[in-house]
């Protein structure tokens, strides 16, 4: 039977739907992809897009309208079907004896093919359902409550314990993410897109800050919370969705333990006094002060670029803003309802600023997304665009610039006209302009000719001969080597100004405003150009 022709039968009421039963005798296997696409827009959750694009193959929306199955030729590479552990990201994998429900609603964008994609599908499996874990339980199952809380035994807990979680909560409310705590607390995920399984994550993880990561107490708070009493929630926390028999709260509880580095510590100072040491803001502050400083700060620069973002007006605009004052998370917070290019200098920023899990992340080349990322490597190191090399082939690479949405890139992507597709800008985190002009190759050789097309006393000859010694000195200090040690940035500055006694912007001052008298008699008279 054809596909139209089961939609037929359906449609005359012969049958309650259509679907696939997998089975060991076909070659095709089917994720799927829950909670991640909203009925209304058809907007895909980023973390399911990046399954999406990685997959790249045929795809359809599913008959709930929020979810989304891919179907492609291909077997599991374990016994599992869904993830061990809760990240918010609702996957599964079958190749046999499961029933596929399918609605032919194709995914727009995605292939109309089933395609073959195993390496493809190892490496999702790898990474999300049954990921390396050393030896023994691991550290999540010692995470996990020990028993599952019910409404009648917390009813039971001590009143001494209600009464400390009532002051926990106060302390929660009214800290330096009181306000994001208190949406979250009570029901509401704008935060997070709307997507209710991340924002039981993100509170999580703030409780397992408050209660010093007791998973018991994490799950007896969050069943007081907002988010506990949306439609079907309460539900969902206590059902079994692993096969370990581990339940949705469990997972979500343990990873967000796994996930909190700090905790907080129950009878602190608050009111220590803070001295700023620099020069140039000589004051004390309490940590309460300080935060709130940063806050305003932070929200300053947020609605500054926003308003920037909402009616360009084809200049850029340059935030500068101090260490830790929360300047990044701000402005990446603006690509979770936007399409930005967010530009960094590293993969790990996406571990430090909360909004960017939720961006594309433009991975690198390797074997999970790659069969040659060793040739990318060799060639890409010799200064060359391969992005067309990897398009040829195909790769898992390559689609990945195909998503739609907010994208995170780092600074070697800016050549490429992927960064520039974005429809409502880009955002270039901690600008290094040391990473983004070329490099220039003057040697000592270049130094010497130089020396000889310069007037003899001259402050041009000055500069030239303090360049000259500084990287004799930097080759000394790297061991005598026959090539001077490289010099960069602020390193390069400080060498010169010494080798200056302390005079180097007089030096450069001085030259800013002289001619051609710098210039030997011989080398004024050649032609210049």
């Amino acid at each position: 039977m054809t596909f139209a022709e089961a939609q037929d039968a359906c449609r005359k009421g012969a049958y309650a739907g259509i679907g696939f039963v997998f089975s060991a005798d076909d070659p095709y296997l089917g994720v799927d992809l829950d909670d991640c696409r909203d009925a209304g827009t058809g907007q895909i959750a980023a973390w399911a897009q990046v399954i999406i694009t990685n997959l790249h193959t045929y795809t359809e929306v599913s008959p709930s309208g929020t979810g989304v199955k891919l179907l492609l030729r291909a077997t599991k590479p374990g016994p599992r079907t869904r993830p061990t552990k809760s990240d918010a990201r609702h996957i599964e994998v079958y190749d046999t004896q499961h029933y596929f429900a399918l609605t032919g609603q194709h995914l727009a964008g995605t292939p109309t093919t089933v395609e073959a994609r195993q390496t493809e599908l190892s490496a999702l499996y790898t990474e999300a359902i049954e990921p390396t874990r050393p030896r023994g339980d691991g550290p999540n199952r010692a995470n996990r409550p020990s028993r599952r809380l019910t409404a009648r035994s917390l009813s039971q807990a001590s009143s001494a314990s209600v009464s400390d979680d009532q002051g926990l909560l106060r302390k929660a409310k009214t800290s330096k993410n009181g306000a994001k705590f208190t949406r979250l607390w009570e029901g509401d995920t704008s935060d997070v897109q709307d997507d209710v399984s991340a924002a039981d994550l993100s509170l999580c993880r703030l409780l397992a800050y408050w209660t010093a990561k007791d998973a018991e107490r994490i799950d007896r708070l969050f069943r007081q919370s907002g988010l506990y009493q949306l439609p079907g929630r309460a539900e969902k926390w206590d059902t079994v969705h692993f096969a370990d028999g581990s339940t949705y709260g469990q997972m979500t509880i343990a990873k967000a333990i796994a996930d909190q580095r700090e905790v907080y510590v129950r009878g602190a100072r608050d009111d220590r006094r803070t001295i700023i040491p620099h020069p140039w803001q000589q004051a004390t502050e309490t940590p309460h002060v300080r935060d709130a400083t940063r806050r305003r700060l932070a929200a300053h620069i947020q609605e500054q670029v926003r308003t920037y973002l909402d009616a360009p007006n084809g200049e850029l605009l340059a935030v500068t803003a101090p260490p830790g004052s929360g300047k990044s998370t701000a402005v990446a917070e603006l690509g979770m309802a936007r399409d930005l290019a967010y530009i960094a200098e590293r993969h790990d920023l996406v571990d430090s600023i909360s909004a960017l899990p939720f961006f594309h992340h433009i991975q690198p080349p390797s074997a999970e997304n790659c069969p040659y990322y060793r040739a990318h490597d060799l060639v890409a190191h010799k200064g060359f665009n391969t992005l067309g090399w990897h398009a040829g082939h195909g790769c898992a690479y390559s689609r990945q610039f195909s998503a739609g949405g907010s994208t995170l890139y780092m600074v070697e992507h800016v050549p490429t006209r992927h960064v520039t597709k974005h429809q409502d800008g880009i955002i270039v985190d901690e600008l290094n302009l040391t990473k983004w002009l070329p490099e220039h190759k003057f040697t000592q050789s270049d130094l010497r000719a130089a020396l000889l097309a310069v007037t003899a006393g001259s402050d041009a000859e000055r500069l030239l001969q303090t360049v000259d010694l500084a990287l004799v000195d930097a080759a000394r200090q790297a061991g005598s080597t026959p090539y001077p040690a490289p010099l960069h940035g602020r390193a390069l500055f400080a060498a010169l100004d010494k080798r200056c006694g302390g005079g180097l912007a007089e030096l450069v001052g001085k030259l800013a405003e002289g001619g051609d008298d710098v210039l030997n008699p011989d080398e004024r008279s050649r032609p210049r150009c």
